[in-house]
C-alpha cells in the first residue's frame, strides 16, 4: 500500500480524553485505549463524528473528558486497516492540533 503524502485540503480529527495543545507525539509515552492500536502511532479520521465517538470511549474507560480536535499530519501517514470505515489513518509522525471542537 502506498503512503498519502500530507499535501491534500482534508480536515482531519483526533478524539482523546485528555486536553492536549500543541501537537500530538507518538513516540512520547501514552495509553494504549484500544486493543487493535499500536503504542508508537498516532491515529485521526476525516470523519468528526468518529472522534467525538472514541473521545466519548476512551473518558468512559479511562476517565477524563472527551475532546475532539483538528488535526494536521506532519508526515507521512497510511489508512487505517483495522477500521472498518475508511477514512481512518494512522501515522508515527506528530500531528499538528489545530484546535478542539
Amino acid at each position: 500500500m502506498a503512503a498519502v503524502d500530507n499535501l491534500s485540503p482534508r480536515q482531519f480529527w483526533h478524539g482523546s480524553n485528555q486536553e492536549l495543545s500543541g501537537s500530538i507525539d507518538p513516540s512520547q509515552p501514552h495509553t494504549k485505549v484500544h486493543n487493535a492500536s499500536f503504542s508508537n502511532s498516532a491515529y485521526f479520521t476525516e470523519h468528526k463524528d468518529e472522534a467525538q465517538v472514541y473521545a466519548g470511549w476512551a473518558a468512559k474507560k479511562h476517565g477524563g473528558d472527551p475532546h475532539t480536535y483538528e488535526v494536521e499530519p506532519t508526515g507521512v501517514y497510511h489508512q487505517d486497516m483495522t477500521q472498518r470505515q475508511g477514512g481512518s489513518y494512522t501515522t508515527r509522525s506528530p500531528l499538528n492540533i489545530k484546535g478542539e471542537v
